[in-house]
This record gives C-alpha cells, structure tokens and sequence, in this order.
C-alpha cells in the first residue's frame, strides 16, 4: 500500500491536497490507513487523528497523534499545550490558532482564569521551602517559573484574562508571561500555588463559557484543528479516521474546509475514512481541485483494492448512491440509473423483480415526499412495461 495508489508523491507533499476514504463498515478504510502509517513514519511525519476510542490508529507507535474523546488529553489541555508553545514565540502561529476559533464561529480570542490561585501565595510558599530552584530540573524552568510568579503577583483573582489580536500593549506583555505559566502549570499545582487553569470560550450567537460548558462535537472539531495546526509540520502525512463522530451535519460538511484552514500555507498529504456523504460533498463542493474521492472494497480476505471516483464524471448524486445509498431531492442520477434499469428489463437483460427492488431501495433511502411518489409512479410503469411485454409475447406465438 503507498501513497502513490491515492495521488499522492511518496517524498513530498507537491500541492496540500486530501484523499477520502469510502466504503461500508469493514471495507478496510482504517487497516489501508494503519498500513500507510507504518510503511512511512520513518520517512515523513505522521500525525494521527483518531476520533474513535478503540480504532486501529490508536495502536501506531512513534507518530504525532490524537485520539479524540474519553481516552485522549482533554480539548483544555489540547488548547493550553498549543498557547504555551505559540504565544510568546516571534512566530504568527498564535493568531492562525485564534483564526481556527473565528472560522468554527466562535470570537478569535481565548480567556484563562486562575482557579485556586492567591497573589500571596508565591511569597508565602517561598518563605516555607526557601530557594525553589532545587525543585526545578533546568535554567528554563527556573526562568517560566520566575516569570509565572510575578505573573500570579499581578493577578487580579475571578478575572479572566483574554488573549487576542486586538490586546493593547500591556495586556499583550501580560499574556506573553502568561504561556510560561501554561508551560510550568503542572509544576504549579504540584507547588499548591493554583488548582487549575481553566479556558474560556465565547460564541458569535452566545455568551462566555468555561470549555467544558461547550458540546462534545464542538469541543472534539477546535481541538483537532488546534492540535494539527500547533503541531504539524511542512510535508508530512496527516491520518484522520471517522472525523464526523459527534460532529453536527453543518460541521461536517464544513469540516474538509476547516482542515485547510488549520493548515495554512504548509504543504502536507491528508488522507480521511468516513462514513459522512456530507463531508464528503461538502469537500468536493469547496475544493474540487484539491479533493479526491477513493471507494475501498475487499471481498473473502482478497487484498484491499482503492478505486478513484470520478467526481466530474460521476457528479455528486451517483457517488452519493452508489458509496452511501443515499438519494438526494431530485436526483437526475436516480432517474437515469432507473430508467436505464426498465430499459434493460425491456431487453430481457434484467428481471422485473430485479428493476422493482432497486426502486423499493431508493424508495427507502429518500427523504423527499415528492421523490417517494415518483418511485410509486415507477413501480406503476414497470407493471405497464410487463404488461405490454406479455402482450407482446402473446402476439408472437399467435403468428
């Protein structure tokens, strides 16, 4: 199994562009995925995204990743790694984070509270143990913890501090000092200096809440996103196995756009399984140029094949039939794949039970009152079709 099979160079990430896995439940989406990972990880960074507690993503060794939900670092935790790194870098990886909150419609900024936490408490703690450098392992913790001290001094307890790209100068230094206290938090707690530093959010149609008022969906899509912007670098390999797990359908056909937007300008190979025929639509609608579209099949333990979709081709409809089993309003593929159908039952190439069942399946696939009395309608011509074919048949053994 290689990349080339999805398009993509073996050695470098050419142009940014994404493969999207589809087939049923043991087609072999996350095994073909598991098998890329282990043939490349010595060769190029791989960053795993797992969104499913026992996938087989979540066995690969020695790779960058997160595993969404219960038995993964928490999205507080995921946001505070990700700040502490960015904030007081030179770089402008800051605001591409913020950017990440602005595009899944929250506010661009992230507020920190102090829970726990007494501007005296440093001075006093101090005066109990002595110089704290002997529990510290190196010059850079002494010199977090130095800062996050009279960081604390100046804090003003219940305030929450907000950090973003409108801050005026004083309150930019004050959140600069800040990632050095996200960087010694634990060391901090471990000290009885503060209980936890807590994140805060703040929707465009809602008010402010600390993170773990935010849904499951919402909190599992900003963390992801956070955690590939923060941590993946140029060129490499990004595995995202079943993104729609807990996501809203709006979120997931945005979800392939808001990957883009958490990437940037960096040029990486990504490569999705999923279920969700809204986010594959909705990537190809957004990205046609970038997107490709790849069918998983195996069949009685033979190797798993990958066939290319063609989109253009094809259009949207049939692969939403033909992969998902899903009939849109007003399908001009279901027509025709239908009425070919009758046609070929005409020839006597197909039966009529053949033609019936097809149309009772998209029947049941539909969600459109009007589409359902078309398929009623189709049934009735069938029986016509049958009729005039008998009718036929008698004529001929009369001659």
């Amino acid at each position: 199994m290689s990349l080339k099979e999805l398009g993509f160079d073996e050695h470098t990430a050419t142009d940014g562009g994404v493969a999207i896995l589809v087939g049923p439940n043991g087609a072999g989406k996350s095994f073909y995925m598991l098998s890329l990972a282990e043939s490349y990880r010595t060769k190029r960074n791989i960053t795993v995204v797992s969104n499913t507690a026992y996938g087989r993503l979540n066995s690969v060794r020695n790779v960058n990743r997160l595993t969404v939900g219960r038995n993964g670092p928490s999205p507080s935790k995921v946001i505070k790694n990700a700040i502490s790194k960015t904030l007081d870098s030179e770089t402008s990886e800051f605001y591409q984070l913020s950017a990440i909150l602005d595009y899944c419609h929250y506010y661009p900024r992230f507020g920190f509270s102090l829970k726990g936490c007494n501007p005296s408490w440093p001075e006093r703690f101090e005066n109990l143990v002595g110089d704290p450098k002997r529990f510290l392992k190196s010059a850079q913790e002494m010199k977090d913890y130095q800062i996050a001290r009279n960081f604390i001094e100046r804090w003003t307890p219940g305030k929450i501090l907000w950090i973003d790209q409108s801050s005026t100068a004083h309150e930019y230094s004050l959140s600069r000092d800040f990632a050095a206290l996200l960087r010694c938090e634990k060391l901090l707690k471990k000290f009885g200096l503060l209980d936890e530093v807590e994140v805060h959010l703040s929707k465009k149609d809602g008010g402010i809440f600390e993170i773990s008022g935010a849904s499951s969906g919402e909190l599992s899509l900003i963390s992801s996103l956070i955690f590939i912007s923060s941590t993946v670098p140029d060129n490499s390999i990004i595995l995202i196995d079943e993104p729609e797990n807990s996501l809203h359908p709006s979120w997931q056909r945005e979800y392939v756009g808001k990957i883009f937007a958490a990437l940037g300008y960096r040029k990486v190979s990504v490569i999705i399984a999923t279920h969700s025929p809204l986010l594959v639509t909705g990537a190809v609608n957004e990205r046609p140029d970038l997107v490709t579209v790849y069918e998983v099949s195996t069949k009685d333990n033979s190797p798993i094949e990958i066939d290319r979709i063609d989109v253009e081709s094809s259009g949207i409809e049939a692969i939403l039939w033909k992969v998902f089993e899903v009939v849109t309003p007003e399908s001009h593929f279901v027509s025709e794949e239908i009425i070919d159908a009758i046609n070929q039952y005409e020839r006597d190439e197909i039966t009529k039970n053949q033609v019936t069942s097809l149309i009772q399946k998209m029947r049941k696939r539909s969600f459109d009152d009007n589409q359902t009395k078309f398929f009623s309608a189709l049934i009735e011509l069938v029986d016509k079709v049958e009729k005039r074919k008998i009718n036929q048949t008698g004529q001929k053994s009369e001659i």
